[in-house]
């Protein structure tokens, strides 16, 4: 019996050893894709309904980008303005992206 104990704990021993060296310590860095697509501000006049997000798609001709981002930006650009709720016939500043990458 204490040899089967001393087999096991061996084995979680080892078992514990792989798996600390087999994972990695570093964590990968995210690109922040607003900082590489970024090319351009755009002032537009809000209308009634607008949002944040048609906006953007219009500016786009229907392109769609991470909705986090466009937020991230769009703070950037407005500090003070609430993006999710647009204030109707308002100047905001819009980012404008490079499609192409």
């Amino acid at each position: 019996m204490r040899r089967f104990l001393i087999f096991i704990l061996i084995i979680f021993l080892i078992q514990s050893i792989y798996k600390d060296l087999s994972l990695s310590t570093e964590k990968p860095v995210e690109r922040q894709e607003s900082e590489e697509t970024f090319v351009q501000v755009i002032q537009v006049k809000t209308e009634p309904g607008d949002t944040i997000f048609s906006i953007m798609e219009e500016l786009h001709d229907g392109a769609r980008f991470k909705r986090q981002i466009i937020l991230q930006d769009f703070q950037k650009l407005n500090p003070n303005a609430d993006p999710l709720q647009l204030e109707a016939y308002k100047f905001y500043f819009f980012p404008i992206y490079n499609i192409s990458q």
